[in-house]
């Protein structure tokens, strides 16, 4: 049977107690410094790995609030775009709205400008196609009796002159070669070609006998008859009142 040996005892916790020491002194002291400076090391690692997440943290951020920003830009910049495009198009469209209905203005302008030329072309037409027909009709119907009418009513009202005019003639007519010219549509009778002479005479305030008459046949007058002295021209005559008639149409 085993027995509990004291002094053994002690002496093995001596020992123990040296081996502690020993152990203390040269293996864990190092042990633990190394420990130490690994943990020292682990933990200036993780705190720099934490340091670096934090920044990363923080650049994702920084950039996602860029993106946000440049996101926002970029869809203003394109509203504005749109906008200025809308109205860029709106005023084109009011331009080329504006410049078509000017055209249309101009073009309605003359066709219109065409229309009264062409109209006025028309009735020029008309109206000297009627004079020649009207002409027609009073020669080929009643030309001698509308002929003799008309010298009859100039021999009738004579040369209804005022004073003014009558000096004029009288000095137009010395200046010139003193002779009336008188042009008819049919001949003259020598009654009537003396009257004129005698109306002349009294017009002028020179004798019927130092005047000289100078007649022609001038069928163009349709009928009527046409006095020339001097400056003074008396036209009595169908074609001077038809052309008087055409006057008046054209300018209406």
């Amino acid at each position: 049977m085993l027995g509990f040996d004291v002094p053994t005892f002690i002496f093995q916790i001596i020992n123990f107690l040296i081996l502690l020491a020993i152990l203390g002194r040269f293996f864990y002291g190092p042990v633990l410094d190394v420990m130490q400076r690994r943990q020292a090391q682990i933990d200036a690692r993780i705190d720099d790995a934490e340091q670096r997440a934090r920044l990363a943290d923080a650049e994702r951020h920084e950039l996602a609030r860029q993106a946000e920003t440049a996101a926002r830009e970029a869809a203003a910049l394109v509203e504005s775009a749109r906008n200025e495009a809308a109205r860029e198009r709106q005023r084109l469209l009011e331009a080329a709205k504006a410049e078509a209905a000017a055209v249309i203005d101009a073009a309605r302008k003359s066709a219109a400008a065409e229309a009264q030329a062409a109209e006025g072309r028309l009735r020029g037409r008309l109206s000297e196609s009627a004079v020649k027909i009207a002409g027609t009709l009073i020669r080929d119907a009643a030309g001698k009796a509308v002929h003799e009418a008309l010298v009859e009513r100039l021999l009738a009202e004579g040369w209804g002159i005022d004073e003014t005019a009558r000096e004029q003639l009288r000095l137009d007519f010395q200046k010139g070669s003193g002779q009336l010219v008188v042009q008819s549509a049919y001949p003259l009778a020598p009654s009537q070609e003396s009257l004129l002479r005698e109306q002349a005479a009294r017009a002028l305030g020179r004798s019927p006998e130092s005047l000289t008459l100078a007649a022609h046949e001038l069928p163009d007058l349709i009928a009527g008859i046409q006095v020339l002295a001097g400056a003074l021209v008396i036209d009595m005559s169908v074609k001077h009142l038809l052309a008087e008639l055409r006057g008046r149409q054209d300018s209406r």
